[in-house]
């Protein structure tokens, strides 16, 4: 957002890598930056990065988007090489460096092999995006007419059509995953007290999340993309918005139900401990410390500092805990 910001008020920004996420609000206007954007197939971000790439190729701006596999995280070495690569070819087309036709030569040559590999393996709709692209990088560099014409040859077969339906499919369903996210959370946050647990999550289809998570393909990844959002809303969005207004109970209730999501995060134990400790839990607040332990949590300092663990420290199975953390 930084570099995006610096770019429309500056002028000065020539390029910008993006890994995993943009907000497109006013970020670009009439700025004409390249941008190389990339995600990973089950970041939450995954469809916003999409959608940028399209935002910036209906602006005019050089882009390349490339997705790899994993959560949200930074893009891998030879991911970034490519980001790298590809601004050195926007830097020649438009005379920042000088041009070096050997180069051009290699890069197309790589970009070319990356394409066909990618359709080999069956990723029609990822091989044809990447060689369109490729028709507008190379443009006023070299001939780029082999691209263009593999391009054609796929966007015309059934296969691609196929998952063009289906990646369709998938962000629709998304976007009703994150309207019904952002209704069930913005409920949960103007609730004087929170609703049970259990309704929550039967309300957020978490339970069915995590059963389309485990089909193969496209269903798959976007149901894991979005079980990612909701997880980093309620372990992370939410607690932020909510903790400096003393929100205690929707807090606790957005770990809980994070920990339904994924469970071995021994930092969202802590947290709801602390959570339990301040509402005056404290049986639940102690077995949450616990599991916290189990899972790995060893900020011990934390334990014998932490004022929100003040109602606990008189109790024996506070103390118990205590005396099973290794010697400092």
């Amino acid at each position: 957002a930084v570099a995006t910001l610096l770019a429309r008020t500056t002028g000065e920004i020539a390029g910008i890598i993006g890994c995993g996420g943009l907000n497109l609000d006013n970020q670009f206007d009439d700025s004409k930056v390249s941008f190389f954007s990339t995600a990973g197939d089950t970041d939450f971000n995954f469809s916003q990065m999409h959608l940028l790439d399209e935002f910036l190729a209906e602006q005019g701006n050089p882009h390349r988007l490339v997705i790899f596999d994993g959560p949200h995280t930074w893009m891998p070495p030879p991911v970034a090489r490519e980001a790298v690569e590809w601004m050195e070819l926007i830097a020649m087309r438009q005379g920042i460096r000088d041009r070096d036709s050997e180069l051009i030569d290699t890069l197309y040559s790589a970009d070319l092999a990356r394409a066909r590999t990618v359709a080999e393996d069956g990723h029609a709709l990822v091989a044809a995006r990447r060689l369109r692209e490729m028709g507008h990088t190379y443009s006023g560099l070299r001939d780029s007419s082999e691209a263009k014409l593999a391009a054609d040859q796929i966007e015309s077969s059934d296969e691609y059509r196929l998952q063009f339906k289906i990646a369709k499919r998938a962000r629709g369903y998304e976007d009703k995953c994150l309207e019904r996210r952002n209704t069930e959370l913005t409920l949960l946050r103007n609730s004087d007290v929170p609703p049970p647990t259990a309704q929550l999550a039967g309300n957020l289809h978490i339970r069915d999340l995590q059963r389309n998570s485990r089909k193969p393909g496209d269903e798959g990844l976007a149901a894991q993309r979005c079980l990612n959002s909701l997880y980093s809303a309620l372990s992370f969005y939410l607690p932020l918005g909510d903790l400096p207004e003393g929100r205690f109970a929707q807090v606790a209730a957005s770990y809980e139900l994070s920990l339904m999501i994924r469970e071995d995060n021994a930092v969202v134990w802590y947290n709801l401990a602390c959570m339990r400790a301040r509402l005056g839990q404290k049986n639940d607040a102690v077995k949450a410390l616990a599991s916290a332990l189990e899972h790995g949590f060893n900020r011990y300092e934390l334990l014998e500092t932490d004022t929100d663990l003040n109602p606990l420290r008189k109790r024996d199975d506070f103390k118990a805990l205590m005396a099973s953390i290794p010697v400092r």
